[in-house]
């Protein structure tokens, strides 16, 4: 590869060699160019061995480009291949075309998704789903209806009604009288009670009634009226009779219900440290009675007291004026105190003394005055 024919000539007597002039050399035999995957790419000769000068060569890569437009998600960019090694990089990615949207659609369960127009669906971002902002419109309550709210998507016009309140309720009006057609001699006559709702004007209750043949109906009047009582229920019948004849024409009975009881501020059994007490309740109006019990009072004592524990006081002993205990629960109320030694009068000195250390005194006065007799006779 690197060196040219040449003969070698050798002495055959004594040994002596040269070279002849050398030929060109073959040269290289490069095989295909290897990319380095840094920018340059190297081929190797075929026939020489690893070290021959030129066995290798390294050479920077030389590239076509290929150009890739922006879309909705990726930049424009170019994609550089090298012509001999095949090697490719992409180059710097400018800005993305962003996605194109369409309108919102409603997906009916309060939120809405819009769509690229451009790019292919699995394209990243290629739809959006986010909630909907909703717009408010407020219905009042009705007679039948309770207040709401209906709100409304800005974006995807999907609508709603929120919980809806309690109804008004109707309010009623006092009963008309409707559809009357008088009553002759000799055909029933007939007319409509009608309640109306003051406030929407809905029909609440109609009753027919029916005139009899001759007959006018008068005014309603009460019958059987009976008073309620605490316990039980009174009542009346409110009656329609003809002005003409005085037959009767309709009765409707009513009830009014119980008053229920009316209780005095009640009598009170005090209760005791041992004893339950009671509270009565009268009714004022039919005498019935009620009971509460009232709990132990553990301050209110009765059935007397007794002494307890008590020492009587002496001259070589204190005493102990005793414990007072309720005989009816058996509580101790007080407790008692020390009570002083009995008191010794000293003959012999006029004064007085207590205990057992008052009785050594006494006797010690007495001793002195023994010897002063005594001395006093010698």
């Amino acid at each position: 590869c690197t060196t040219g024919a040449y003969i070698t000539y050798t002495c055959k007597d004594c040994g002596y060699s040269y070279d002849g002039e050398a030929g060109q050399p073959n040269g290289h035999s490069y095989g295909d160019w290897v990319s380095n995957e840094n920018g340059t790419h190297t081929r190797t000769c075929t026939v020489c061995e690893e070290g021959t000068e030129g066995h290798s060569v390294t050479a920077d890569c030389d590239y076509d480009g290929t150009e890739h437009p922006a879309t909705c998600t990726t930049g424009a960019y170019v994609t550089y291949t090298c012509k001999d090694c095949d090697h490719t990089f992409d180059g710097e990615a400018g800005q993305p075309n962003g996605h194109s949207y369409g309108d919102w659609a409603s997906n009916e369960n309060g939120t809405h998704t819009r769509t690229c127009t451009v790019c292919a669906e699995g394209t990243e971002g290629h739809s959006v789903t986010a909630d909907c902002d909703y717009n408010e419109t407020e219905h009042p309550a009705t007679c039948t209806a309770g207040a709401y709210v209906t709100y409304t998507c800005k974006d995807c016009g999907y609508t709603y009604d929120g919980e809806a309140g309690e109804p008004n309720g109707h309010t009623e009006g006092a009963p008309t009288k409707e559809n009357e057609n008088p009553a002759t001699c000799t055909e029933n006559g007939s007319y409509e009670i009608a309640v109306y709702c003051t406030v929407c004007g809905d029909e609440l209750s109609r009753q027919g009634c029916t005139i009899p043949a001759g007959h006018t109906a008068g005014e309603p009047v009460k019958e059987n009226e009976t008073e309620p009582t605490c316990t039980e229920n009174g009542g009346y019948d409110l009656v329609v009779y003809c002005t003409e004849c005085g037959e009767e024409i309709s009765r409707d009975s009513k009830t009014v219900a119980a008053t229920g009881h009316k209780w005095d501020n009640g009598v009170v059994t005090p209760a005791t440290c041992k004893d339950t007490g009671k509270k009565v309740f009268t009714c004022t109006v039919c005498l019935d009675t009620k009971e509460e019990t009232l709990a132990v009072d553990p301050n209110n004592h009765v059935g007397g007291t007794e002494v307890r524990n008590q020492v009587t006081a002496t001259k070589e002993q204190k005493g102990y004026s005793g414990d007072t205990y309720c005989l009816g629960c058996g509580e101790l109320l007080e407790s008692g105190h020390v009570v002083k030694y009995e008191e010794y009068n000293c003959p012999y000195c006029g004064g007085t003394h207590t205990g057992v250390l008052g009785a050594l005194i006494t006797a010690l006065h007495g001793i002195l005055w023994l010897f002063r007799n005594i001395f006093r006779i010698g």
